[in-house]
């Protein structure tokens, strides 16, 4: 087993497809080269997107190491991060997730605060999903 902390994700496309045993459903795998602190980049493929944000660590199986094919990350136990409301999470925040959410949340308090304030949080949470999915389809 390997660990590493993600720094980079890259989708690469589809990838293999297999029969699901249970469900009698072709699946089809999505590849993935993940840059870890290290430098080093490995190959993953995964059911659907990478659940795994940049900034959390994993631990992995080497399947080849000559060509840097990986399986079955996991993720380490993340830190619990205290939020402003007392409860924590567990989810590990990325920089770039942050800013996103800022500026999306300074624009709508911007735009709906003098009238409607209420509609601040929903309208921010819409946009930065928004946003994320975008940049993601870069």
């Amino acid at each position: 087993m390997k660990t590493g902390k993600i720094t980079y994700v890259q989708h690469l496309g589809k990838g293999n497809a297999f029969i699901d045993n249970q469900t009698g459903e072709e699946v089809v795998l999505e590849k993935y080269k993940i840059t870890l602190a290290d430098g080093v980049e490995w190959n993953f493929n995964a059911k659907g997107e990478w659940k795994y944000p940049i900034g959390s660590e994993i631990s992995f199986e080497v399947s080849n190491e000559k060509y840097k094919y990986a399986k079955a990350a996991k993720l380490i136990q993340a830190k619990e991060i205290p939020l402003s409301s007392g409860k924590t999470t567990s989810r590990p925040i990325n920089t770039n997730d942050s800013i996103l959410l800022q500026v999306c949340y300074k624009e709508n308090m911007q735009a709906f605060a003098k009238d409607n304030e209420e509609i601040v949080i929903p309208r921010t949470k819409d946009h930065f999903k928004e946003l994320k999915e975008f940049l993601n389809s870069l």
